[in-house]
């Protein structure tokens, strides 16, 4: 059956490779990929399905196109992923606006997927897809779109921006000041001036901080202060190259590792694998206890009114508060310091699936992660992978995502590469 629908797909194929062929060749891979371990069955897709499915989306025709869309309601995870970016980066018109016809109706995980690959294609009709997403009334494809307008940088991209900079759902303001920063426009400036006196916690610190990068000065959260330095600045401000706009900015007194914490509504994920329990070098403790240390110290300095939740996680994870975050206020700090403190160590690293978890709350808007090493457990273990998954997850949230890397260099970049794209900062601490 499935050959014989690509033979009707495939009306124009060369002769050399007729549907039947095709057809064949993606049972016999889709049966590869479902073999798979959970954890590798991502990676397999893209290896083994992918190029068959690019060929069949290079095509154009309307038959290929709704044969790919009907996979996105027939297949099972992982493969409807890897039909979409095999439409997404299809050389013929049309994949594009077959993705986003019936976007609305496809589950949440599976628009993002849609809005994440329309966003790194090179399609030109690309532009105007997500600029349309960027208006869309649900906040989910609205916060992506936006988002993505960033990477593409156009003229009618930065202004949709500047706009959403206003938007009423904050998650869409979220998602605009991580998308303009790909600018460098005075009316940047001037829109986040705007906004330092009208937003507060994370967002606000955001804020700030990009300013100071890209203009190297630094007030603060004083909103008018900003304003009357830009009144007399602006006519003859000048941009720095990005290497030098690099200015570094405190904005409260508490950090985590070095990192500062100026959110209010944070989630720390720590790593409890049994490597945690190797020695520390010039110490008489182990890397899980000077972690344990480590965060019971910012605990007890989080400000009045934060709320917080902690994440332990080895072959699987488990949370403090299964119902979200908790205020530190009355007895949660109390409640936090003895969960960090009787934390055990157990096989496995399962990172994926705590870090999907994580972002599952809607009211967290930084996680720090810390970790001693790479995954092995979970349903998704390929770092590549892994960092795909959670950049397309947290395009609807714009969830800060801070990475602590404890005793082994995160030599594959994989820790780094996961606060790159979550905005977020990287520390390697030598344990």
């Amino acid at each position: 059956m499935l050959a014989m629908a690509f033979a009707m797909a495939l009306v124009v194929a060369p002769a050399a490779e007729t549907g039947r062929d095709l057809g064949e060749a993606y049972q016999k891979a889709r049966a590869e990929v479902l073999r798979a371990p959970i954890g590798e069955r991502a990676a397999r897709a893209e290896e083994k399905l992918g190029p068959i499915l690019r060929r069949l989306a290079d095509l154009g025709t309307p038959e290929s196109l709704a044969y790919l869309a009907g996979l996105l309601d027939r297949e099972p995870d992982p493969i409807p992923f890897s039909v979409v970016k095999a439409m997404a980066g299809a050389k013929a018109p049309g994949a594009i606006d077959t993705l986003v016809r019936d976007i609305a109706r496809r589950p949440p995980a599976l628009q993002l997927a849609i809005v994440d690959a329309i966003g790194r294609s090179q399609a030109p009709e690309g532009e105007k897809a997500l600029l349309d997403l960027s208006r869309n009334p649900s906040p989910i494809l609205r916060r992506a779109g936006v988002r993505l307008l960033g990477i593409r940088a156009s003229d009618d991209g930065f202004r949709r921006i500047i706009e959403a900079l206003a938007d009423e759902d904050l998650g869409t303001r979220a998602a605009a000041v991580r998308a303009v920063e790909a600018f460098r426009r005075k009316e940047m400036i001037d829109a986040l001036i705007d906004r330092i006196g009208k937003e507060d916690g994370r967002l606000q610190g955001d804020i700030v901080k990009l300013l100071v990068k890209i203009t190297r000065q630094n007030m603060g959260l004083a909103a008018e202060d900003w304003k009357n330095w830009w009144i007399t600045a602006r006519d003859r401000f000048t941009f720095a190259p990005a290497e030098e706009g690099k200015t570094s900015v405190r904005i409260r007194d508490l950090d985590y590792y070095g990192i500062e914490v100026f959110s209010k509504r944070l989630t720390f994920i720590i790593d409890c694998s049994s490597s945690m329990r190797a020695q520390v070098k010039g110490e008489r403790a182990t890397r899980i206890e000077l972690a344990k240390r480590e965060l019971v110290k910012t605990i007890e300095k989080l400000r009045p009114g934060t709320a917080i939740n902690i994440i332990s996680f080895n072959s699987t994870f488990r949370a403090m508060s299964e119902r979200g975050l908790i205020a530190i206020d009355g007895q949660g700090r109390a409640r936090a310091i003895r969960y960090v403190e009787g934390l055990p160590t157990a096989e496995g690293t399962n990172i994926y699936d705590t870090l999907s978890e994580a972002l599952k709350d809607p009211n967290v808007d930084t996680v720090f992660f810390l970790s001693d090493g790479m995954p092995t457990r979970g349903r998704i273990t390929d770092p590549r992978q892994i960092l795909e998954a959670i950049r397309r997850e947290n395009l609807a949230r714009n969830v800060t995502i801070h990475t602590i890397a404890i005793g082994v260099r995160d030599d594959a970049g994989f820790l780094e590469t996961l606060a790159k794209e979550n905005g977020g900062t990287y520390v390697f601490v030598d344990q």
